[in-house]
């Protein structure tokens, strides 16, 4: 049974598990920050406006999405999907779709007018994130472009 439940303080153990295997899974290359990790799933945690979504399938952490509802420059709010992660034994489990349904219903509930998500982790699975969104009803929306210090003109 796959259930989306959104996480607090008493999961940040095992947010910070999923941060590491997150950052050792990504082509960037970085070197993960526990500090830094801690810090940014306490400040989702604590905002009003954001959240961090887990989904498990039974007592087991398959996956984290962190939200954001933003009202940047616009009257309504739009929901912005930060990271979206499923450990690799979860994949092919549902648990992805599951997640991506939970991101769904906190945007309604949010009342943002549009969810955004891009895969930029360089895990190598872009486009089956791309296809399991498209799932859910999501379209292209532009491209997401990087330009890293170390390409010498940052």
């Amino acid at each position: 049974m796959l259930d989306v439940i959104t996480l607090d303080h008493s999961d940040l153990t095992a947010l910070l598990d999923v941060a590491q295997r997150f950052i050792a899974e990504s082509g960037w290359g970085w070197s993960y920050d526990e500090a830094a990790s801690r810090a940014q799933f306490e400040r989702y945690i604590e905002s009003d406006s954001a959240d961090v979504l887990g989904v498990f399938d039974g007592d087991d952490l398959a996956g984290v999405a962190l939200v954001v509802a933003a009202q940047d420059f616009v009257a309504e709010p739009v929901c912005f999907v930060a990271k979206f992660y499923i450990l690799p034994w979860a994949r092919g489990t549902r648990a992805g779709r599951a997640l991506a349904d939970g991101i769904v219903t906190w945007a309604r509930t949010e009342g943002v007018q549009a969810v955004f998500a891009t895969a930029t982790a360089a895990i190598g699975a872009d486009k089956q994130f791309e296809n399991l969104l498209a799932k859910q009803g999501f379209r292209p929306a532009g491209a997401t472009m990087v330009l890293t210090m170390e390409d010498g003109r940052g």
